[in-house]
């Protein structure tokens, strides 16, 4: 799961469920959408070639089109000075929508990098040669170090490979899984290793018949754990017997912590359910790759859950990021707001960890 959630909280769209004890609906506010109106400029008469035509936009009239002659004529002049045309000042110039309708064409080889988007006008990049796409994939795996086929940002600093040796390389790589393994299967054949970070499948596929993933975890020991135990032909998954090496993609030991892929969630039954939960998560803008949910307690009022994520990097930290946001959300009805306040969010211990504890958490 890639992406990261965003944090504007401040629409209205709502989720509505039920309570179990009175029936009475609780509704949470939809935080992770953003709306925009549309505003209009009026355009400046010195800047207007067609004034009879845009004779009502000067008058304040919005409600007619901009004369597309005037678009035409902006393209051409633009492609004809040696002073490119800003964002800010075609919208000032021509009086059309906010830049929400300028497209923004990186690839594209014009003058002029905000082209128009309109049905009949559709801007295309000019097609590149073989060669400079072949060179453009080079320079940046070896800039960066990452494979091509990574789908993710290959610039940022966290997806890059650390500079530190193997022996304190936190990162292993796993190959002849089996076909279609999950993250529960995989993860729960990792046992007295160390706590994960980080849990990545790649599937099977036409070019491969087993499956392969990458596991992150918080310190040296876990992973050493893991080679060691793969040495030794104890590491077994679904009658496969993988190879794990260490992941080309380096990655540093984490600081000492009670952060864990592992939550424990508790609160009022209404809110604290895994229904409930799924629905707040999905508006999180990333795939959310779960392992297991187990409810630990449940009195009817109360109930607490243990929820364990696929990885704590973009899963357990978000879902945690989320519960906080909304208990802290000043938008929130009353009662709400007095619920909400009863949620509760802890760490627990990850079973992939040395001899860990059933139900043992930490705050």
């Amino acid at each position: 799961m890639g992406y990261y959630a965003s944090s504007d909280l401040d629409t209205d769209d709502a989720y509505t469920c039920h309570t179990s004890a009175t029936g009475s609906p609780i509704t949470i506010t939809r935080f992770l959408q953003d709306s925009r109106s549309d505003q209009y400029l009026v355009p400046p008469t010195d800047d207007l070639t067609d004034t009879a035509s845009n004779k009502n936009n000067m008058n304040g009239d919005r409600s007619k089109p901009i004369n597309k002659n005037l678009i035409n004529n902006l393209e051409i002049n633009q492609q004809n000075t040696s002073r490119p045309l800003t964002q800010a000042s075609m919208v000032r110039r021509t009086g059309l929508p906010q830049p929400s309708h300028l497209v923004h064409n990186a690839t594209a080889r014009s003058p002029n990098p905000y082209m128009l988007s309109y049905d009949t006008h559709t801007p295309y990049p000019l097609p590149r040669a073989p060669v400079e796409d072949a060179t453009r994939k080079q320079i940046k795996q070896l800039v960066t170090s990452v494979s091509n086929n990574y789908l993710g940002n290959p610039y940022l600093s966290t997806n890059q490979s650390a500079n530190v040796p193997d022996e304190l390389n936190t990162s292993v790589w796993i190959t002849n899984l089996p076909p279609g393994i999950t993250h529960k299967i995989l993860l729960d054949n990792v046992r007295n290793c160390g706590k994960v970070w980080a849990a990545v499948i790649n599937e099977a596929g036409l070019h491969h018949f087993a499956a392969a993933a990458k596991i992150v975890f918080f310190d040296v020991a876990g992973a050493q754990n893991l080679l060691r135990q793969a040495r030794e032909g104890k590491f077994v998954v679904d009658g496969y017997i993988p190879r794990v090496i260490h992941n080309r993609i380096k990655t540093e030991a984490k600081p000492l912590g009670p952060k864990s892929r592992i939550l424990h969630i508790e609160g009022p039954s209404c809110v604290v359910n895994q229904s409930y939960l799924t629905t707040l998560f999905s508006y999180a803008r990333i795939t959310w790759q779960d392992e297991e949910v187990i409810i630990l307690s449940n009195n009817g009022l109360l109930t607490r859950l243990e929820w364990r994520f696929g990885s704590y990097r973009c899963q357990a930290e978000t879902a945690r990021y989320l519960i906080d946001r909304v208990k802290r959300c000043t938008l929130l009805p009353p009662d709400q707001a007095t619920i909400w306040q009863g949620v509760a969010v802890h760490f627990g211990v990850d079973p992939c960890a040395p001899n860990p504890g059933k139900y043992s958490a930490s705050r």
